[in-house]
């Protein structure tokens, strides 16, 4: 696997910026969950807030169910962040074959949901367990089981277990070079889980009792950050992922004008 070639070639697919409007609907998609979660927090912090409680008024098992059901919300829009993640990998793909892309791409996951939500189950269930023996074989599977979205949005009539299956056939002997060309990126994976941390860090501050304006400019510093970070260098990092499963199919030789998807060797 060249890695070089790949990353050149990433950049040379997104010179110009053709994916502009995807990638800022695709940003700002991503951050209604964080939407929700700052209503639930002012939702607790109302209920803080007014002396004596709410028991009284007969008012705080409603501000508590509304809280619960944006938690809820939350969570649920992070389940769809990650969908969205699954199109814009679909979307950079297209492009990265010559193909033309439009936003429709982004919402691929969201057509066969019950395929994709299940793909995302399985992975996150099997990437924990594996990381349970050590943080080793957890990163590994991670490896293992990276190519899974890509064979599924190839390949309509895969099911998600099937798509795993193939995902680590077609790695084997592959995963350390995946993780040298994550590395490539390392500054980008770093400032992503710093940001990421700020959620782990506020709830810390919580427990030091530090004011609640200080923890709101913690969290929402983190998510700008983020944001920021995503927006740098989110679509050449998914560009050259989509241009390393091409590579492991044996389909990367072709030009990217002329490159068609190539039936995978199992």
């Amino acid at each position: 696997m060249d890695i070089p070639k790949l990353r050149a070639d990433a950049r040379r697919t997104l010179q110009g910026r053709p994916h502009a409007k995807v990638l800022w609907l695709f940003l700002l998609l991503g951050e209604i969950p964080f939407l929700f979660y700052l209503l639930s927090y002012a939702a607790n912090l109302f209920i803080q807030a007014i002396p004596g409680g709410l028991n009284a008024r007969g008012t705080l098992s409603t501000l508590a169910a509304v809280s619960s059901a944006l938690y809820i919300i939350y969570f649920v829009g992070v389940l769809a962040a990650q969908l969205l993640n699954y199109g814009f990998a679909a979307y950079l793909l297209k492009l990265c074959r010559g193909k033309n892309g439009s936003k429709a791409d982004l919402f691929v996951a969201f057509r066969r949901l019950g395929h994709f939500v299940g793909l995302f189950l399985m992975t996150f269930v099997l990437e924990m367990l594996w990381s349970f023996l050590l943080i080793i074989p957890g990163i590994i599977a991670i490896y293992r089981y990276s190519q899974a979205v890509f064979l599924m949005v190839d390949d309509p009539e895969l099911t998600p277990g099937e798509a795993i299956a193939k995902s680590a056939r077609m790695t084997a002997g592959h995963k350390g070079e995946l993780f040298r060309l994550d590395l490539c990126y390392w500054y980008y994976f770093v400032l992503l889980n710093v940001a990421a941390g700020t959620i782990y860090l506020y709830n810390l501050s919580a427990v030091a009792a530090l004011g609640q304006e200080m923890l709101l400019a913690l969290l929402c510093g983190g998510e700008v950050l983020g944001f920021l970070v995503s927006f740098w260098l989110v679509s050449e990092v998914s560009a050259v992922r989509a241009n390393a499963y091409r590579a492991l199919r044996g389909e990367y030789a072709e030009a990217p004008e002329t490159a068609r998807t190539a039936d995978m060797q199992d």
